[in-house]
């Protein structure tokens, strides 16, 4: 006999409560073309969907919201922070090096990461709360945007102290301690230290029709 279907997880009440945020942002998506962002916004749904799903979290799962030019979500109460501190990350750089390979350099996805635990909230406009301010403040941070542009990197990764000290020194994901470093968060109004994580650069590029070294 067939078996009735689950039904879909809650979605966040209309006051807030504590949830695990993540976010992305596409780097330099405002330079490019109108038809180069549409690929662009369809690759971040992709690989976001296939990172998530490969960590058995998928994000229909998750509260989420379509900025433009990135996503933000709040997971759900019993998601593991520890995944998404690590694993998803890197299966995020895995989708990335996958779709970038043969890219020119215009159309290469690149992304800005970011994880936090906040208060989060369903209004009649859609997600707000403290926990997604934070979380944009985390990905625009001056300091963090320098560090990937700088770096040649697909994927940048930045967490709150609180991950970083409550799943990364405890060695409840993935990425070791050592490969993370202490980034100045400063942004507008907030004063903050994060714990950054940036994915080795593609060995090789396609730019104009041809391969160079990354």
């Amino acid at each position: 006999m067939e078996q009735n279907a689950s039904p879909p997880p809650a979605g966040l009440p209309g006051h807030p409560v504590p949830r695990a945020v993540f976010g992305l942002d596409v780097v330099g998506y405002g330079r490019r073309s109108g038809a180069v962002r549409r690929v662009l916004r369809d690759d971040l749904h992709a690989v976001a969907r296939a990172a998530f799903a490969a960590i058995g979290l998928p994000l229909d799962c998750c509260s989420s919201r379509d900025t433009g030019d990135g996503l933000v979500l709040a997971a759900p109460p019993d998601a593991d922070c520890g995944l998404l501190a690590g694993e998803l990350v890197q299966h995020l750089d895995r989708q990335l090096r996958a779709r970038n390979e043969a890219r020119t350099e215009d159309g290469r996805l690149q992304l800005r990461a970011a994880a936090a635990v906040g208060l989060v909230l369903r209004d009649g406009e859609g997600l707000d709360g403290d926990g997604f301010v934070r979380l944009a403040r985390m990905l625009d941070a001056p300091a963090f945007r320098d560090l990937v542009a700088g770096h040649g990197t697909d994927l940048g990764f930045v967490m709150s102290g609180f991950l970083y000290r409550n799943f990364v020194l405890e060695h409840r994901t993935l990425i070791p301690p050592a490969e993370f470093f202490e980034i100045d968060l400063a942004n507008k109004e907030s004063e903050e230290t994060g714990w950054a994580w940036v994915a080795r650069p593609q060995r090789h590029l396609h730019v104009a029709g041809r391969h160079v070294s990354a």
